[in-house]
């Protein structure tokens, strides 16, 4: 599996890393340790950077020290999603969400991600990028979510 965490973390001790190493330590199947970067802007959290390197596993575990909106592990299971995981628990540690928005995080248990349709086709563009893949419709792809405080 794979265990990221948001960077920077706003306590100087970083205890969503330090739980990410520790964790790493114990378990034998954890193949990489992943800081998701994020920068404020606007007065929230937005990541970037996310499917910079494609997943080692399609197993994640987010580690978020605290929340207090949900956008962040929101954030961080949709790009766990468009990378390509197939499951993902998220643990956040401190909670000081509302009821309500714990309650929804706590009722998910599947997301599915669509893709926009390709418009490069086959022409001379789509011979320079072969990395791009040829489609003409929308993707879809669904992750199993366990989000747990």
């Amino acid at each position: 599996m794979e265990i990221w965490y948001p960077e920077p973390e706003p306590k100087p001790s970083e205890p969503a890393r330090r739980i990410a190493e520790t964790l790493a330590q114990i378990r034998c199947d954890v193949e990489r340790i992943r800081p998701i970067r994020r920068e404020a802007a606007y007065g929230r959290w937005l990541f970037s950077g996310a499917r910079e390197t494609p997943l080692t596993c399609v197993n994640v575990v987010v580690i978020d020290w605290g929340s207090l909106t949900g956008d962040t592990i929101s954030q961080l299971v949709r790009l766990g999603g468009l990378a390509g995981a197939k499951r993902l628990l998220a643990c956040i540690c401190l909670s000081q969400l509302g009821a309500d928005h714990e309650g929804f995080l706590l009722s998910l248990r599947e997301a599915e991600f669509v893709t926009a349709a390709s418009t490069l086709g086959t022409g001379p563009v789509q011979a320079m990028l072969p990395t791009f893949e040829p489609h003409y419709g929308p993707r879809s792809s669904s992750l199993s979510v366990l989000i747990r405080f």
